[in-house]
């Protein structure tokens, strides 16, 4: 009778011990976040193709958005309000936003909202139609210090951050049809932006134009630019050329060719001066000069990078125009006298008209003719 006892209490306890995991909770799915509401909106609207978050960081999200062809400024806006609405939800988790469009790349929020952002939206998408390969707008400061606010949360009291624009124009073009796609591409009406740059790849074939401020250049300036990358185009080698402009500068102009060509293998520093006068680089920026010189004459800055030397280095031919004076790169003197000297012919009407009574053209310090 004892044992039988003694085996009850047992189960008893056992029973108590146990009991609570013997029974467990019904399992419950996750419950739903703050986002996932406005993500299913957007995933309703007509033109949005797919919408997700991306993790970015520690309890930090990104919301990616794309669209489709059918997308209309209307709609879009629509995606940028619930954008918007995520952003400004700290709850949300939700710190920066992208919407795309095939290559196309929209990320300029940082102290967008309303009918600001819906204008900026809209002219995204409108550049995007112009027939370019991509737009993508952003803000200039991403990438580095903050110029405004904090990403994620509401900035609309400090005001819109710079805009970034990078336009990729399509690689081959019929005759006339880059000057069609610029006209474009100034015709659109740009609801502006307190400061910023424009960059357009593929003026020329691998030519990148930089443009500081938030205005789109001048078009006739992107046109002379064209031509101007244009000069190098059947040059062997070539790795690119980059013209960059801002009036703030001391030389609104920096022009920089990069080129690889075969005639500069293996030679040394004895020899670069006259292989270098050899190759279509170097008769491409004697064009460059008179170029230059033709319109929209300013003062200017070009460096030409080549192929490594045998000895040590590489290859680097310096010059710059200031004012009405030419100054070459005194480490190759024969270059920069031939450079000097197709400057000296071509020298815009301008620049001497600009000098004081008195003063003189000069090319590495000597005076010209005339004034």
């Amino acid at each position: 009778m004892r044992a039988s006892i003694a085996v009850v209490v047992a189960l008893v306890l056992l029973a108590s011990i146990t009991g609570c995991a013997a029974a467990p909770a019904p399992e419950q799915g996750p419950a739903a976040g703050p986002a996932d509401a406005r993500l299913e909106q957007l995933r309703d609207l007509d033109g949005v193709r797919a919408a997700h978050l991306d993790d970015i960081g520690a309890h930090r999200s990104e919301l990616v958005v794309d669209l489709d062809e059918a997308v209309t400024a209307d709609l879009l806006a629509a995606v940028g309000a619930l954008a918007e609405s995520l952003l400004d939800d700290a709850d949300s988790g939700v710190h920066d936003a992208v919407v795309r469009l095939d290559r196309s790349v929209y990320n300029y929020f940082d102290g967008m909202r309303g009918d600001e952002l819906d204008a900026q939206l809209a002219y995204w998408l409108a550049l995007a139609g112009t027939g370019v390969d991509s737009v993508t707008m952003l803000s200039s400061a991403r990438g580095a210090a903050p110029a405004v606010g904090i990403p994620g949360t509401p900035t609309d009291d400090a005001g819109p951050a710079p805009r970034y624009v990078l336009v990729d124009l399509p690689g081959e073009l019929p005759d006339g049809g880059l000057a069609d796609i610029v006209d474009r591409l100034g015709d659109v009406d740009d609801p502006g932006a307190p400061g910023g740059q424009w960059d357009l790849l593929d003026l020329a074939p691998a030519t990148k134009g930089e443009y500081a401020g938030p205005d789109f250049p001048d078009v006739e300036l992107l046109r002379l630019d064209a031509r101007l990358g244009a000069l190098f185009a059947d040059a062997p080698g070539l790795a690119g050329v980059q013209l960059h402009r801002d009036d703030a500068l001391a030389q609104p102009l920096r022009v920089q060719v990069v080129v690889f060509d075969p005639e500069m293998d293996l030679v040394g520093a004895d020899e670069a001066e006259a292989a270098f006068a050899s190759t279509d680089g170097f008769a491409g920026l004697v064009d460059a000069v008179e170029l230059l010189e033709s319109a929209h004459p300013v003062d200017y800055r070009a460096t030409v990078l080549s192929s490594p030397l045998h000895d040590g280095g590489s290859f680097e031919l310096r010059f710059r125009v200031a004012g009405c004076a030419f100054t070459g790169d005194e480490r190759w003197p024969e270059l920069s006298a031939e450079l000097g000297e197709r400057w000296a012919a071509s020298i815009a009407p301008e620049r001497r008209d600009a000098l004081p009574r008195g003063e003189h053209c000069t090319v590495d310090g000597e005076r010209l003719p005339g004034r």
